[in-house]
Parts: structure tokens; sequence; C-alpha cells
């Protein structure tokens, strides 16, 4: 049994990093994770929280810290801006002074407070305050591409199943004996060594600059762990979803795509749209914009509120049961060079083996 570890706050996104924690590192486990008041996920399946079939942990509440039985309080800073982390030194201060390390993962230096600054000199070796630091590429330029092939995993939308994907790929990878260096969005990486790229896109540089960063980067994290496969989370949304709602345009992936070359892209794509003509055009999109194809379609389970989306102007999307999207995707039956699959149902073999097949050649 390793060390126990209690994540706060639970935000959909790391559903799919709580669900395979026990497989991607051996040395901690997840004892407690604390639910926002707001998302009703209190003595409840965490899976709810995208109607996912359910998974042995459920949501608590941050006041039982006091009687965890955790030795580490997981603070994570870096899940979305709606999210107020001003309780964050307080709940850090209760950990610490009941024997609780603290691990805090910062979105930058300048977001770091005074007071969470305060508690690492009051407590010195007990908090740690975690923030990925841009690494040098200490090759010279003239040896900076990279050499590894890199997989992206991306969406129309911005969603948890786009982890769930990139997750499981790893695992069947590894499985297969490759070795593979992993870069999230997510900065909760205890024991995984995966790398978070969000913070070279949340610093002040301008755009030449982020691009050249994320480069040498992944250049330098590929110079270290000599990787077989490098797997990517985009870093949004992979397009825009139509001329009212942009979806931020898809520019941070774009911009990865100018840092490094892509080999392979796997798409998540809501069930509804999962027809063979979209799926082709999407792929088309792909090939001019990223110079790449797609190797695999995941069939998400995230529906757009498109009621919503005409009021708002903004994407938003509700989660439906897993069946729905096996109901759906029983009307596409017309066999495509491109896999459509529900990979929460069936897994995500058949995408790899197909990215290591094409690959191969």
């Amino acid at each position: 049994m390793g060390e126990k570890v209690a994540i706060y706050p639970f935000n959909p996104r790391l559903l799919p990093y709580i669900k395979y924690y026990d497989k991607l590192q051996e040395k901690y486990e997840i004892s407690e994770v604390y639910s926002p008041r707001g998302l009703g996920l209190t003595n409840k399946h965490l899976s709810l929280a995208c109607n996912h079939h359910p998974m042995g942990i459920k949501g608590s509440l941050i006041e039982n810290i006091k009687e965890s039985d955790a030795d580490i309080l997981a603070l994570i800073d870096d899940l979305g801006d709606d999210f107020n982390n001003k309780d964050f030194p307080d709940l850090a201060s209760i950990a610490l002074q009941n024997g609780i390390k603290v691990n805090y993962y910062a979105k930058g230096i300048d977001d770091v407070s005074s007071e969470m600054w305060k508690l690492t000199e009051d407590y010195k070796d007990n908090i740690k305050i975690i923030i990925e630091k841009h690494k040098e590429n200490k090759l010279g330029e003239k040896k900076d591409s990279v050499q590894a092939p890199v997989i992206l995993v991306g969406g129309l939308i911005d969603e948890p199943n786009i982890l769930e994907v990139l997750l499981q790929v790893y695992l069947n990878l590894t499985e297969l004996g490759l070795k593979v260096s992993v870069f999230t969005k997510t900065p909760f990486s205890l024991g995984t060594n995966f790398h978070s790229i969000n913070t070279l896109f949340n610093s002040k540089s301008d755009e030449k600059t982020k691009i050249s960063n994320l480069k040498k980067t992944i250049k330098e994290i590929e110079h270290l762990e000599q990787p077989d496969i490098i797997l990517i989370e985009a870093p949004d949304s992979i397009m825009e979803y139509n001329e009212y709602t942009p979806n931020g345009y898809g520019i941070r992936t774009y911009m990865l795509s100018l840092a490094i070359t892509l080999d392979s892209m796997i798409c998540v794509i809501p069930t509804e749209l999962c027809i063979n003509e979209y799926v082709e055009m999407i792929n088309s999109f792909v090939k001019e914009k990223y110079n790449t194809g797609l190797d695999g379609v995941h069939a998400s389970n995230a529906v757009i509120d498109s009621i919503d989306v005409i009021q708002s102007q903004k994407l938003s999307w509700i989660h439906i049961p897993l069946e729905e999207v096996d109901k759906n995707l029983e009307y596409n039956q017309k066999q495509l060079k491109i896999p459509i699959t529900n990979v929460l149902k069936n897994g995500t073999n058949t995408i790899t083996n197909n990215i290591i097949n094409r690959l191969s050649y």
C-alpha cells in the first residue's frame, strides 16, 4: 500500500485520472476526493459527473479533512478559471496542522498567494508548490526537432472524454512494452511522471515565444526520457464550432502543431455527430490544418446543448447515458478506414493498433 492522497477540488476533467490512477503508478493511492458542493456529488460516485459507469470512489466534503487519514492533500489550482481558490491557504493550514503534507499545483508563480508562500516558510518540507516549468533545450538549435512519433488526442469540444482516451491509449502502448512520454492539461501528476503544458500557454510571453518554448520543452523531455512515442492532450479544441460560437478557434492546438510535427491524431466527437460524412469532413480538415490524419474517433457521450449555444454563444454540453451512444453508433455501420468506437465500452485497442500499423510503414 502506498501513501494515501486526498484531492481537492474534484473537477470532471480529473475523472479519468482518478479512474486509472492505480494503473498509472504504484507509489500512491487515492483515499478521498473532495467535491465542491455545487456539483452535487457528495456521497455519490464521481463518475456521475460524466454519466459514466460507477467506480469505487465517491465524493466527499472538504470539511472532512480534519478526520482524514491521508498522507498528502493535493490542492489543484489549474482546472478552470471559474473556481475560487481563496480557501486554499486555510485548507492547507488545516491539513498541515493535522500532520498531512500538502502538494499545491499552481497555475504559475504569479498566481501563488502570499499566504501560501508563508506556509512554505512555516512548514518547510511538508508543503510543496508545484509549477510545471519551461525546460531549456540543451542540445543546441541544430538538433531541436522532435524525433519520436507524436500522437495528439483532441476533440471538437474541450471535455473529460479526451483525457479518458489519452490514458487508455497510454496504457495500451505501455502494455505493448513501448516507452511513452505524456503531456496533458491536467496539472495533477503525482507519481506518474506526466507533464503539464498549461503553464507554457498561461505565461505572459508572446505567441512566438510560447511556440518556441513548447518546442524546446517537448524536445528536452524527449532527450531526458528517450520515449518510443510522445502522447499529447490537445491544449484546446481542434477547431471552431461555428461562426457564432468560435470555441477558441483551436488556437492553442494550432500553436502546438507549429512547435512540433504531429504524426497521428485521435479525435473525440459527440456521438450525435459521429456519422461517416461528418467524420470524413473532420479528417479532411485535420489533414489540411495539422498535416496529419485521424487514426481513430471516440464517440463521446457529451451532447452539445444547442439552445444554450444560441442564447449564450458559448459551448455547453451534457453527458447522456452510455447506452445511448451505442444506439447512435448502430446507425453508422458502414466501414471506414477510420475506426469509430465508444472506448468506454470497447476500449482503445482498435485505435491503438491502427496507429501502430500506420506508423510502422
